[in-house]
Order: C-alpha cells, then structure tokens, then sequence
C-alpha cells in the first residue's frame, strides 16, 4: 500500500512541477509577445542608430571595420519583414495561451496515464509475487 502512496505522491509532485513550469512558460511568453509587438514602431530607425554607434576605445581593435555598417545594412534590409512580424505579436498572443494550456493539459494526462500505469505495475508484481510465494498448510491433527 506504501508503493501505490508513493507513487501517486510522486505523479502528484510532477504535476506541480508540470504546472509551474507551464505557468512561468506562459507569463514568460506573453510578456515577450506584448513587450515585442510595442517596439515595432522603433525598427525602421534601428538600422541608422546603428550606423551611428561608435565603439568604446577598448572593443575597437577587436571588431572589423565594416561590422556595424553591415549590420545596419542588414537591419535595413529585413527591417519591413520584422516589422510586420512584431505588429503581428498581439494577434499571436491571442493564440498563445490556449496552445500554452493545451500543452499543459496533454501533459497532465501524460502524468495521469503514468500514475495509472505504475499502479497497474505495481499490482501486477504484487500479484505474481503471491502467485510465486510457497503454499502453506496447516498441519492436521
């Protein structure tokens, strides 16, 4: 009977961590979604504000000349494809946390059909460790 306890103890143990872990996935996720879809607005100028870094004295030597620009390049040259994508977060969020919490649902399943299955284990060793036990019989008198 301790084994069944214990084993439920410790579906129920994943459960919590299974759900924490889905919670703290979706704060996570939304906040990133809201907190990206604010900056869409700031892109199209990221690519000039980068031309216009200067280097601290130190890094200098150590980074390429071109670096910077090319990367302003690169920033100029995606910057309408992420743009549509970050204006596109609020919409994805909307999506996120039913998909979130359908994971989170599959996997309590998942943890539930575990519980079950060691317990059904469980009753099986117990059974054919009965089966295999020697008879004893009572002495007749």
């Amino acid at each position: 009977m301790a084994y069944y306890l214990l084993t439920w103890l410790m579906v129920g143990l994943l459960a919590a961590l299974w759900s924490l872990a889905s919670w703290a996935f979706h704060s996570l996720a939304v906040w990133t979604v809201t907190a990206l879809g604010s900056q869409a607005e700031g892109l199209p100028t990221l690519g000039a504000r980068l031309s216009d870094l200067h280097l601290p004295a130190w890094l200098a030597p150590w980074v390429p000349e071109g670096l910077l620009q090319g990367l302003a390049e690169f920033v100029d040259l995606f910057a309408p494809l992420l743009k549509a994508v970050l204006e596109a977060m609020p919409v994805l969020g909307e999506w996120l946390s039913p998909l979130i919490w359908v994971g989170w649902g599959l996997g309590m399943f998942l943890l539930l059909l575990l519980g079950g299955g060691l317990s059904l284990l469980l009753k099986l060793m117990q059974s054919k460790a009965a089966s295999l036990a020697p008879q004893r019989s009572l002495p007749s008198a």
